[in-house]
């Protein structure tokens, strides 16, 4: 069976250094562990290392060796996710402050990879931003995404 292909959102990363949430905390340590020893293939998008690079200068570094430890393929925006991108905003998906998020959900859906991991619950990780980022995808010719938890990642 071929390896999931998985996008990470910049909140995987971000968790390691939450803390507020220990359960989170360790949770995300044995994802990336199991993504660092090539259980599944992983991408991030251009987002995510805008997002680390505004991220607090003490937290710049670790976040960006955390994402350099997972060695992901870097997906660059194009047209293409660009137009997506828009889409979601116009259909309401998520509002325009959100519009990073919706730049990580297009990625992901343009280069058809199987699942999209994230902790944001509010503008991702829900049933009605799922179901509709399914009905702006079918609408626009890409296929559905699941849009996951690092707790719904496999573990076996």
């Amino acid at each position: 069976m071929p390896k999931y292909r998985l996008y990470l959102d910049t909140s995987v990363f971000g968790a390691l250094f939450d803390t507020e949430a220990p359960a989170r905390v360790a949770l995300t340590r044995v994802i990336l562990r199991a993504l660092r020893g090539g259980a599944f293939a992983t991408y991030v998008g251009v987002p995510v290392l805008e997002e680390i690079g505004r991220a607090p200068r003490a937290l710049r570094s670790p976040l960006e060796q955390a994402v350099a430890d997972v060695g992901p393929t870097v997906l660059e925006e194009d047209e293409v996710s660009a137009r997506l991108t828009e889409a979601y905003l116009t259909a309401g998906v998520l509002g325009r402050p959100s519009r990073n998020d919706a730049r990580h959900i297009a990625l992901a859906s343009v280069a058809g990879v199987d699942g999209l991991v994230s902790w944001n619950f509010r503008h991702m990780v829900n049933l009605e931003k799922k179901r509709r980022v399914h009905e702006v995808n079918l609408r626009h010719g890409f296929p559905l995404i699941d849009i996951i938890s690092p707790q719904e990642v496999p573990r076996e």
